[in-house]
């Protein structure tokens, strides 16, 4: 054996299979249980993870092989160390040898939570989970609801199918062995609500009639097993536990007030909200505490102040307005009488900052007299959520105390009055000033007098040159106006001397008229156009037509 450890570790990729194959038949089913077989089936588990992606092709149908004879031998870690590594790097078994695969899980859990409780560790149970979410797909919720219900009503349960073998198991006889069992089975339900792939294959109707029927166990333990598997349905499918949140909240009232109760209330209503239904409690709750013969301290009761900082917090438009006063008065009351702060104290006074109700009065002033006069110890320093709650507490505070500025709407306001009244009261101010600063005022008034002299200047200067282009300008429009009018006054007369022929009589005139051919216009301009002659021009063709 020892030689075969040496060769394990000096493992070359060339004789890895000759190396496996040995160690394969000391971990053989053939062989008697011993302390040699638990070690053989762990260096099985070393070769294969010492092995490289080229030298693992080779060990397909050797996995399958040993995976058989898992069956066969007495589980050991060994056997579970192995049947990990195998389904980590080799996944396609997994789809090849399901019937196989699922056996071989119903054996490791027996093994691992039922038959080895004292000896099993957390490593171990790891293991196991693992493979059975590597077996499973994550998608055996319901599968492990059957099989707790069986071990909660004895074996009778009529929702399993004849054929169907995989988590089932004998009897539990002894208590505390069945409840542990129950408390690992409820833990892997919570990991496999965490990874499943699809939501719509939880039944929630289901669990919450098997965790109804777990109270009569009366075991802490799966109490908060069934609160945590609340919170993980909660988280993951989210709107889909609304149909049952009455059904919830009934399984968690039957159990007794204390620390899990509280805080499972809290999650459900930062969850849900309104919807939780929570804030219907608040009312019993408050007359609990105000209750005249037990006189207890709300600060002192860390699980109360939260849920009470919960409801208020998302359900406090629900609330009345006398019982959120009562609650408030209460806690102001001992955080004076107490002068002690807690996380829990600081979350129930910051939710009553943030609170928006009219006729609940703002703790400001007391919040910030705890935040300044307090002294903290170096445990609530060191924790984070106490730093957290008080930093929330002075936002809160610095953010409420902070002056306002209200937007006012435009009236319409005679000036002269105000004017008057600004001018009496700055002379009045005027007559109480002291002599040095009327003195300084005096400098800055010779100042400011100089100052004015220059613009004075300027402005004089600036006037008196746009005057005199003013002038200018309308002297030139004058001159140009008198141009124009001189012009049009001056009227030049052109004498023409021409030569007047002498007048024919009117009778002598109209017989030549006759005697004449008459031309129409259109008649004239047409035969013009059509002349071909191009040494006559327009006029000498015209005077052809009209010869006068």
């Amino acid at each position: 054996m020892d030689r075969l450890i040496e060769a394990v570790d000096g493992l070359v990729p060339s004789n890895c299979l000759d190396v496996f194959d040995k160690v394969a038949q000391i971990s053989s089913s053939k062989n008697t249980f011993s302390p040699t077989v638990n070690l053989g089936w762990v260096l099985m588990a070393k070769i294969l993870r010492n092995c490289n992606e080229e030298s693992l092709k080779g060990f397909t149908q050797r996995i399958q092989k040993r995976l058989a004879d898992v069956t066969k031998v007495r589980v050991c870690d060994g056997t579970i160390i192995f049947v990990h590594t195998s389904l980590k790097l080799f996944p396609t078994i997994i789809n090849n040898n399901q019937k196989l695969l699922k056996h071989i899980t119903t054996l490791l859990l027996e093994h691992a939570f039922l038959i080895n409780q004292d000896s099993c560790d957390d490593y171990i149970a790891d293991l196991v989970s693992e493979i059975f979410l590597l077996v499973t797909k994550n998608n055996a919720l319901n599968a492990l609801l059957i099989s707790i219900s069986e071990i909660v009503n004895s074996g009778q349960d009529n929702t399993r199918e004849s054929d169907d073998e995989f988590l089932k198991f004998s009897p539990i006889l002894n208590d505390e062995k069945r409840n542990f069992f129950v408390i690992q089975l409820l833990k892997l339900y919570a990991t496999n609500i965490m990874k499943v792939n699809t939501i719509g294959e939880t039944n929630i109707k289901l669990f919450i009639g098997i965790a109804d029927s777990l109270k009569r166990f009366e075991d802490d333990c799966i109490k908060k097993e069934i609160f945590n598997c609340f919170k993980c349905l909660s988280i993951r499918c989210s709107h889909y536990v609304l149909p049952y949140i009455s059904d919830i909240s009934n399984i968690i009232s039957s159990y007794e007030n204390d620390s899990d109760v509280y805080e499972m209330n809290s999650f459900l209503c930062d969850k849900f909200g309104t919807a939780s239904t929570l804030y219907l409690m608040f009312p019993f709750m408050l007359t609990k505490i105000l209750d005249s013969n037990k006189e207890s301290c709300l600060i002192d009761d860390g699980n109360v102040c939260r849920l009470l900082a919960s409801i208020i917090r998302k359900c406090g438009y629900l609330l009345k307005p006398i019982n959120l006063s009562q609650l408030l008065k209460k806690l102001l009351t001992d955080f004076v009488k107490l002068r002690k702060v807690t996380t829990e104290s600081l979350l129930l006074l910051n939710a009553f900052l943030s609170l928006n109700h009219e006729k609940v009065p703002v703790p400001v002033n007391v919040a910030q007299k705890i935040i300044w006069e307090s002294k903290f110890d170096n445990e609530q320093l060191t924790n984070f959520e106490f730093q957290c709650a008080l930093e929330n507490c002075k936002i809160l505070c610095s953010v409420i105390s902070r002056p306002r500025i209200i937007g006012i709407s435009r009236v319409r306001v005679d000036d002269d009055p105000i004017y008057n009244r600004c001018s009496t009261i700055t002379n009045d101010l005027e007559i109480k000033i002291e002599t040095e600063e009327a003195e300084e005022v005096t400098v800055e008034q010779v100042d400011y007098e100089k100052e004015d002299e220059e613009y004075l200047a300027m402005k004089r200067q600036w006037e008196e040159t746009t005057a005199i282009l003013k002038l200018k300008r309308k002297a030139l429009e004058e001159a140009t106006i008198q141009d124009e009018e001189s012009k049009e006054k001056e009227i030049v007369k052109r004498v023409r001397f021409e030569e007047k022929e002498p007048e024919i009589p009117e009778k002598t005139k109209k017989a030549q008229d006759k005697g004449k051919k008459v031309i129409k216009p259109k008649s004239a301009f047409m035969a013009v156009i059509k002349n071909n002659e191009a040494t006559k021009s327009i006029d000498e063709m015209f005077a052809d037509f009209c010869p006068e």
